[in-house]
C-alpha cells in the first residue's frame, strides 16, 4: 500500500506539472487521417522474401487461454510481417497449429525451458508479450527471461505483461529498451496506482509522463486513445466505435502494431498507425456486423479494407 501511495503521489506531481506545460505551449495532441496513413504505411520490396517483412514473435497463450495468442498471430500476419513464431503453453499446440497453420510453433511444458526461448529470440527481429499469458509463476519467468534475453530487440508488452510489471516495481525498468507499451487504463492504474477517474481526465498527460520517464512509447487506450513517445508529438487516435469494447480486440491491436515494427517502422509510427487501423477495420467491420455482434476476428478481416482505403490515396 505505500509503495502504491508514493507512486499517486509522484504520478500526480508529475502530471500537474506536464498539464501546466501544455497550457503554456497551448500543445495540441495531433491525429492521423487516411491520407496521412498512406504516407505511412511501409513499402513492399517486389525483390522481399518472408525474412525480407520481418520476424514476429509472439509470446502468448496459457491453459484456457489460446484466444488471444490466436488473434495477436493473425493480426501479425494481417499487418504485412513475413513471419510469426507463437511461443505457448504446450497444451495449446493443437488449438493453435490449426487455427494459424501460417505460424511457427514453440512451446513450454510445466516449467519455462531457457533453451527454447533463447532460440526463439535469436530467430525474432520483433516480440510481442503479454496476451492471454497469465499472472501466474510460469508466465513471470517467462516475462523475465525475455527482459533479461531481448537485448535492443523492439518489444511490445501488453495485458498480462503489464499486470505482472505492475505486481513489482522492480521489473518496472524500461531503460535503453526499444518498448512500447499498451495499457488500457486500467492496467495503466495499475502501473502509476492513480484512478482510473484521474487518468481518464488526464490522459495525454498520463501517457506523456509514463513515456517520458521510462523513455519508451505508451499507447493509452480508452475510447479516444493517446499515443506518447519523447520527442514526438503526441497522437490522439479517434477511430473505431462501441462495438470494439469486445474480447480480444487489445489482442488484435497488440499483434498489428508488432507486425508493423517487424517491418522496420519506428515504434512511435508502429503505435500510431498500428491504432489508426485498428481503429478504422473496427469502423468496417460494425459496417458489416453492426456495433452489437462484431467481434476482434472481424477486425482482423477488415485489416486487407484499411490498406486498400490508404492505397485508394496515393
Amino acid at each position: 500500500m505505500l509503495q502504491s501511495n508514493i507512486r499517486v503521489k509522484r504520478s500526480t506531481s508529475v502530471l500537474k506539472e506536464l498539464s501546466q506545460n501544455q497550457r503554456e505551449k497551448e500543445k495540441k495532441p495531433v491525429r492521423l487521417n487516411d491520407r496521412s496513413l498512406a504516407r505511412l504505411i511501409p513499402t513492399r520490396r517486389e525483390n522481399g522474401n518472408k525474412s525480407t517483412f520481418g520476424k514476429v514473435l509472439v509470446v502468448a497463450g496459457s491453459q484456457n487461454m489460446a484466444g488471444a495468442a490466436i488473434l495477436a498471430a493473425r493480426a501479425a500476419f494481417a499487418a504485412g510481417c513475413g513471419m510469426v513464431m507463437v511461443l505457448t503453453d504446450e497444451c495449446n499446440r493443437v488449438i493453435m497449429q490449426t487455427a494459424v497453420p501460417e505460424a511457427l510453433l514453440a512451446t513450454y511444458d510445466g516449467e519455462i525451458d531457457t533453451e527454447v526461448v533463447e532460440n526463439a529470440l535469436e530467430w525474432a527481429s520483433c516480440v510481442l508479450i503479454g496476451p492471454g499469458l497469465s499472472t501466474g509463476d510460469e508466465a513471470r519467468d517467462l516475462l523475465d527471461y525475455v527482459m533479461q534475453h531481448s537485448g535492443r530487440m523492439p518489444i511490445v508488452f501488453d495485458a498480462d505483461a503489464l499486470n505482472i510489471i505492475s505486481e513489482d516495481e522492480s521489473r518496472m525498468n524500461f531503460a535503453g529498451r526499444k518498448a512500447i507499451v499498451t495499457p488500457h487504463v486500467g492496467e495503466m492504474s495499475r502501473l502509476v496506482g492513480m484512478p482510473i477517474s484521474e487518468i481518464q481526465s488526464h490522459m495525454t498527460e498520463t501517457a506523456e509522463a509514463f513515456a517520458a520517464h521510462h523513455g519508451i512509447t505508451v499507447l493509452l487506450k480508452d475510447a479516444v486513445s493517446v499515443i506518447s513517445s519523447p520527442g514526438r508529438k503526441t497522437v490522439e487516435n479517434h477511430t473505431g466505435n462501441s462495438g470494439m469494447a469486445t474480447a480480444g480486440s487489445g489482442d488484435v491491436l497488440a499483434g498489428l502494431i508488432t507486425g508493423l515494427v517487424a517491418q522496420g517502422m519506428t515504434n512511435p509510427d508502429a503505435a500510431m498507425v498500428g491504432a489508426y487501423m485498428h481503429g478504422r477495420a473496427g469502423e468496417f467491420a460494425a459496417m458489416e456486423k453492426t456495433e452489437y455482434s462484431m467481434t476482434a476476428s472481424d477486425i482482423i478481416r477488415h485489416i486487407p479494407d484499411v490498406f486498400a482505403l490508404a492505397f485508394s490515396h496515393c
